[in-house]
């Protein structure tokens, strides 16, 4: 009996075309999502210091935090925080308050290790090396939220002092397409 390698090379293809298509289609649909309540920064925070102003004050429209959707803010929280439902996935949850981070400069890394020789001249060179590993493998933050929530993008035009008078967006629920990257 002969064989058609040609014919079986296709169905072959054609096969494990399809499983690679369904397995990635299926992992998509069991996307899961979950509800959660966000408190959303109306007003920015200011430092005088431009670098530090940079690196750790919240702007509006930066997620304080992420909690369940079924948590009991406090009149304070509602009342200083723009308080949204949101639908999440798992990943989402986790970026909305992620920070923008960096790797050291070398610069700042060799600045480092020659303050610590100086202000401590018994370290050795074990811990001066291991300093350094440290100090390069170490993420600092650039700046404290790497996303934020587009005011533009929410139903009706929103507004800090709205605030006042309730929580403009009640039992809405928002989903990702509200979200933009700095």
């Amino acid at each position: 009996m002969k064989i058609h390698k040609k014919p079986l090379f296709i169905s072959l293809v054609i096969i494990v075309a399809l499983v690679t298509f369904f397995y990635f289609f299926q992992k998509e649909n069991n996307t899961t999502y979950q509800n959660y309540s966000v408190a959303v920064f109306v007003r920015d925070q200011y430092n005088s210091d431009p670098t530090e102003d940079a690196r750790t004050s919240n702007k509006a429209g930066d997620v304080l935090m992420v909690l369940p959707e079924n948590h009991n803010w406090s009149e304070t929280e509602k009342n200083s925080y723009l308080i949204l439902k949101m639908r999440l996935t798992d990943d989402e949850f986790i970026k909305i308050t992620e920070p923008v981070t960096k790797k050291r400069d070398k610069s700042e890394i060799n600045q480092k290790i020659a303050e610590t020789k100086e202000n401590n001249p018994q370290a050795t060179d074990e811990e001066l090396k291991q300093m350094r590993e440290e100090l390069e493998n170490e993420l600092i933050t650039v700046r404290p939220r790497k996303y934020f929530i587009n005011f533009k993008k929410l139903p009706k035009k929103f507004e800090p002092n709205d605030l006042i008078k309730g929580q403009p967006f009640g039992d809405q629920i928002f989903d990702w397409s509200i979200v933009r990257k700095k």
